[in-house]
């Protein structure tokens, strides 16, 4: 298909500083990012996760959208390289007594290695950012949650299968702010994508960014 010239630049067109930068940035982002997710947490880059530096980079980059009030919630912490980038947006980004809260039992539910209690290594990984981590550890249908009547984000990563996506779903999408995000990891499994497809045929969602296994709802529709 032949390229409409009225989206081209006009001739001898030269990008300002500014918007040259922000291309530069943007193909950085695309060719680099492993080197790139170095750049926004530092050693916690290097935390084992089946999540791809991409992916990590597409978490922090909808939570920085996100954060308002300072309030983060995630359902399946594994070893924590997920809640280090929740975390270090709300360090940079929000109020001092900004929370993530972990909801996980640390003891490998769902994963193929088997049972194991990871809590010490949670622990340890997480350890430069335990300000801003307060961990709940129990089933997530179980669990006790704060006395916080919304979100900015939640990110549901725990029991992939459909009955256990779409429990955490029932309990905790609604407690997204009007305007906040949804995260969902493996939404390309087809257990996880019913959930998803169900959410937005209500049409209180709408999809902002997929990267990878990770998919990104913003609410768009008051609390009823």
């Amino acid at each position: 298909m032949p390229i409409n010239p009225s989206h081209q630049p006009p001739p001898h067109y030269r990008p300002s500083p500014r918007e040259a930068a922000s291309r530069f940035k943007q193909a950085f982002r695309l060719c680099c990012p492993g080197w790139t997710l170095k750049t926004l947490v530092g050693g916690g880059a290097a935390v084992p996760t089946f999540t791809s530096p991409r992916e990590r980079i597409a978490i922090y980059d909808e939570a920085r959208i996100a954060v308002k009030h300072g309030s983060f919630l995630e359902i399946g912490s594994h070893l924590g390289a997920s809640s280090i980038v929740l975390a270090e947006v709300l360090k940079r980004m929000a109020p001092p007594d900004s929370k993530l809260f972990c909801i996980d039992t640390w003891m490998n539910d769902a994963m193929t290695e088997g049972t194991k209690n990871t809590w010490t290594e949670f622990e340890s990984y997480t350890q430069s950012w335990s300000k801003w981590i307060a961990p709940l550890r129990g089933m997530s249908t179980e669990v006790q949650l704060p006395d916080i009547d919304a979100y900015d984000l939640i990110f549901i990563d725990g029991d992939h299968s459909y009955e256990g996506a779409r429990a955490d779903a029932d309990r905790f999408a609604h407690l997204v702010r009007p305007g906040g995000r949804l995260l969902m990891h493996d939404h390309d499994r087809a257990p996880v994508a019913r959930v998803a497809g169900e959410l937005l045929a209500t049409g209180n969602w709408a999809v902002t960014r997929s990267v990878g296994h990770i998919l990104s709802l913003q609410r768009l529709v008051a609390k009823t």
